[in-house]
């Protein structure tokens, strides 16, 4: 129990940063948009500006999903993929152990109240 806690707490962090590069790669239209409406003489310096500007957020892309990577090497997998097919194996592991405590905290429950009725 406590290597999934270990194993949903890695997931977050992955999920956090997996936002982190969704939201920036939301940006790049908007940026390529930009530089596409910049045109004119006197516009080198903000066409620069603007291409900059995009070749920082792809290398920000970059940075994330390798630190994504490094996060998941880190604890043990190879790549992204094993780690999520292991969650998901304990994830339902640790779900039919509920089930099946709280069934049979159910028929623990009906056993008590059988005896306590029948006394």
């Amino acid at each position: 129990m406590d290597e999934f806690k270990a194993m949903e707490k890695t997931l977050s962090d992955v999920q956090a940063i997996a936002r982190e590069i969704r939201n920036m790669q939301n940006t790049l239209p908007q940026l390529n948009k930009q530089l596409e409406e910049t045109k004119g003489i006197f516009k080198g310096k903000e066409r620069k500006a603007i291409t900059a500007q995009i070749q920082l957020t792809e290398k920000k892309i970059s940075d994330k999903t390798a630190e994504i990577s490094k996060i998941i090497q880190e604890k043990g997998y190879p790549n992204v993929q094993a780690f999520m097919d292991t969650y998901d194996k304990s994830r339902g592991a640790i779900m039919d152990y509920n089930l099946e405590l709280a069934d049979w905290e159910r028929r623990k429950e009906r056993i008590i109240n059988t005896k306590g009725t029948t006394e």
